[in-house]
């Protein structure tokens, strides 16, 4: 967890912050002041209660004891390889390699696999089909428009 303590620079800066909260602390992740010492204490147990606690489903997940795993949570990344080496990983692969487990893990002889994509309506969605190197015809992207915003939106 980072909070940053911007009131030295909003100082210089001779910009204030007001803040009308129902309780004192309500504020207190803002940046507008520096954590009291109650602040800092309350934010390091729930740190401390969420480490522990991934600690715990850690070593119960891969049959680790929790001093193994709490000398590899250090906040450290691993690659993919150190994650097999020290227990964190049964193996490296691929998105599809995955799929394939989870359909065996599930008893599947055969599966399809449908990628779902947000349902976006600004400016990013024309403007990224209008990028593509086949540029699309009038027709295509008038088809397109109606897909993304709606039959009724689009005349």
């Amino acid at each position: 967890m980072q909070i940053t303590d911007m009131s030295g620079l909003m100082e210089k800066l001779g910009i204030s912050v007001d803040s009308i909260a129902s309780a004192d602390s309500k504020d207190s992740s803002y940046g507008y002041r520096p954590l009291t010492e109650e602040e800092r204490a309350h934010y390091q147990a729930m740190v401390d209660q969420i480490n522990e606690t991934f600690v715990q489903r850690v070593a119960a997940g891969r049959s680790m004891s929790m001093d193994e795993v709490r000398q590899l949570a250090n906040g450290m990344t691993y690659t993919g390889l150190d994650a097999v080496d020290n227990g964190l990983a049964d193996e490296i692969g691929t998105l599809e390699d995955a799929q394939d487990a989870a359909a065996a893990m599930a008893g599947l002889d055969s599966y399809s696999v449908m990628y779902l994509r947000p349902n976006t309506q600004d400016i990013d969605a024309l403007l990224s089909l209008l990028g593509m190197e086949d540029k699309s015809s009038a027709a295509e992207l008038a088809a397109a428009l109606k897909e993304l915003y709606g039959e009724s939106e689009i005349r």
